[in-house]
């Protein structure tokens, strides 16, 4: 039998990818919560083109352009960090479940092998269907042994590609400076897809439109995409719909998106996701808690707010 093991200790070292997308959160939530003290800062700051009248006062007033833009760079950076590791979770979670399966043949051919060398000493490279088990391939035990294997390699060879580009992705995020461009999926810091998703979703917002279409809207949008625009339109996310959507189309909504749709989601439109019946309690558990958590967190939250939350 020594010849014929398998070594699948390789197979062990998939990550949890729940854990992962658990992870990311908090660095979502640190890098939220420096947009907010930015655009609060903003707010105060840009009253002062009224109030400010001086020779120099064009030039005061553009001392709090470079903070605006590294506002813009830190969601930047953390979208590209946030998809980089939903991608990795989801590559995981498919590789643990071909490694389930891969497990499952490995076992039945080592069980199928102790059957047979209890019946017979020696290999016959032609064995039959018959002579090695009802459950067997029609492949000699060597042929086998020899695919089992290469599954293995291969295996292990997806996820540490699977691996190496998330951390590609991740180290292409650095420190901000104008003579280095920033890092992003697609080689750009502008998303036109996203650009137009946005534009579409304030309208609906503005204009009170139809709650169904906005899901529908976001169904479209990658991981990535989700979380940029989460963080950029956070104040909007943080309460749920006026006018939520029936059940039913909430539930089968929901479980039309992917698992890392939803957990960006989670993160991306937490008081959305939270207040919204037809979603499983366990994600809505999250999303309320990271919710309460920037609200919470936010220097323009005020104290009154506070000792509410």
């Amino acid at each position: 039998m020594n010849e014929y093991q398998i070594d699948t200790s390789g197979l062990f070292a998939l990550p949890d990818p729940d854990a992962l997308e658990t992870a990311v959160s908090p660095l979502v939530r640190h890098a939220q919560g420096m947009i907010n003290a930015v655009q609060a800062a903003s707010s105060e700051w840009s009253a002062l083109a009224d109030a400010y009248v001086a020779p120099e006062a064009p030039v005061v007033l553009a001392l709090f352009k470079p903070v605006t833009q590294t506002s813009d760079n830190i969601r930047s950076g953390m979208v590209t960090v946030f998809s980089a590791l939903m991608r990795y979770a989801e590559t995981v979670r498919e590789l643990r479940r071909k490694r389930q399966l891969l497990l499952d043949d490995i076992a039945d051919f080592h069980r199928r092998m102790e059957i047979h060398l209890g019946q017979t000493p020696s290999w016959d490279p032609h064995s039959s269907q018959e002579s090695f088990g009802s459950q067997h391939t029609g492949q000699a035990p060597l042929m086998e042994h020899s695919d089992l294997l290469r599954r293995v390699s291969v295996l292990v060879s997806e996820h540490e590609e699977a691996q190496r580009l998330c951390e590609f992705a991740v180290r292409g995020v650095h420190r901000w400076e104008s003579t280095v461009p920033p890092y992003y999926p697609g080689g750009t810091a502008t998303d036109p897809a996203l650009d137009h998703a946005r534009a579409e979703l304030r309208r609906m917002e503005s204009g009170g439109g139809d709650p169904l279409a906005m899901l529908a809207l976001w169904k479209t949008l990658t991981p990535g995409q989700l979380l940029d625009y989460g963080m950029a339109e956070s104040d909007y996310l943080r309460s749920g719909f006026r006018s939520p959507p029936p059940v039913a189309q909430v539930k089968a909504w929901w479980a039309g998106l992917t698992t890392d749709q939803q957990a960006a989601l989670v993160v991306a439109a937490p008081g959305v996701i939270g207040n919204l019946n037809g979603i499983p309690y366990a994600a809505r558990a999250k999303a309320n808690k990271a919710n309460v958590d920037a609200v919470y967190k936010d220097p323009r939250t005020t104290a009154e707010h506070k000792a509410v939350l």
